[in-house]
């Protein structure tokens, strides 16, 4: 009796799940998802449902406009540091705490409990963000506007955010002289014709740091694992995760954005995977042979951990590990730093385990879906 019981309340549970969307980084910013957020609004409006989503802070306010479009729904919002975006149309009872028998009945053991919702009178819907980081949305001013459409056309048009104004993305100097490498991208990028740097800068400090100045400088040598580079013709800018806020640097001297170390993650956007010093070899992406992962089990309390588990099981613990060989087709593999998570989809359930040991994210058994995002293709995966 007491499993028929569990497994009734497991399926009210999953029943409480009306619709999953994931959304990856480029195709939000290309408009490619609008239809399906917008469907999703309309869903939930229509059967007074939340709609609850995982997105980057700089990002939410441009995902509740898409949602709002179909109709004017509840939203709750999970802050992610990943360049994705996962919505979900819940019940508004199982969007605040998950049935107890549902959650002990999962595979993997989740002793930490879903959080804690906000009070229980409705409250208005989450429009903008309060955090260091501003929305860099396709359009204008979207997060100060009160309107839910678009910022009037009178917004300057230097101000405007980063997906709509790459003049001249900085090229590789693949056929310069080793001799003179560290210099030839700075040579390429430095005479943008007709690149206003100070109206570029001033638009960075606006969707980046609130409207605040930068920092300082930086060179090359000194960027550090987990940076992310804005690249806007002859400006880039840099923001550096702190424990409390985030900090904006412009990034000087040489800099070449093909290197291996710089991870694209869309948008002329980069994500440095490992530090470059004055003795690192350079290596392009188009001649990498591999692009290897050493994934390990976070260590508990860790960002890293917290983050991944927030971002991919609703913020409760991941008990179970799986390695590379016990991979299957159509698994999900969601990377971040030094580890990843795999998602795995068992009937109804949907299974977390964390990936140990080294893989190659490159290789044909692999398919990039975008961002951190990778889904198994074949029945074997070296």
């Amino acid at each position: 009796m007491l499993k028929r019981a569990l497994w009734a309340a497991l399926l009210v549970a999953a029943g409480a799940y009306a619709q999953e969307v994931a959304v990856q980084g480029p195709d939000l910013l290309a408009g490619k998802a609008d239809a399906r957020l917008a469907a999703l609004g309309r869903e939930a409006a229509a059967s007074d449902k939340v709609v609850v989503v995982n997105a980057p802070k700089y990002w939410q306010s441009q995902v509740a406009a898409k949602i709002r479009a179909g109709g004017k729904a509840e939203i709750r919002f999970n802050d992610s540091f990943f360049e994705n975006v996962l919505v979900r149309v819940e019940d508004k009872s199982a969007a605040r705490e998950e049935p107890k028998a549902a959650a002990e009945s999962r595979p993997e053991p989740r002793s930490e409990p879903r959080p804690a919702a906000k009070p229980a009178a409705r409250p208005a819907p989450v429009t903008q963000d309060p955090g260091p980081i501003a929305a860099p949305a396709p359009a204008p001013a979207v997060a100060e506007t009160p309107a839910p459409e678009p910022a009037p056309a009178a917004q300057p048009a230097a101000a405007a955010p980063l997906p709509t104004l790459p003049p001249a993305p900085a090229p590789a100097p693949a056929a310069a002289p080793k001799s003179v490498a560290p210099a030839a991208p700075v040579a390429a990028a430095l005479p943008a014709p007709g690149a206003d740097v100070a109206a570029i800068r001033r638009g960075f400090e606006q969707n980046l740091n609130e409207g605040k100045p930068a920092k300082g400088e930086l060179q090359e040598t000194e960027l550090l694992v987990g940076d992310t580079v804005f690249v806007n013709g002859p400006v880039r800018a840099v923001v550096r995760r702190g424990a409390l806020h985030n900090d904006l640097f412009w990034l000087g001297g040489s800099a070449d954005m093909e290197r291996v170390q710089y991870r694209p993650i869309g948008g002329d956007r980069y994500e440095l995977t490992d530090r470059i010093t004055a003795n690192t070899p350079v290596e392009h992406r188009s001649s990498a042979g591999s692009q290897r992962l050493a994934a390990a089990i976070p260590a508990a309390n860790s960002p890293v951990r917290a983050e991944l588990e927030k971002r991919y099981n609703d913020g409760r613990s991941i008990g179970d590990s799986v390695g590379k060989a016990g991979l299957r087709n159509g698994d999900l593999v969601y990377t971040g730093q030094g580890a990843a998570v795999v998602v795995r989809r068992d009937g109804s359930l949907r299974l977390r385990y964390w990936l140990e040991g080294q893989i190659d994210l490159g290789q044909p058994a692999l398919k990039k879906l975008g961002g951190n995002a990778y889904q198994v293709v074949g029945s074997r995966v070296e």
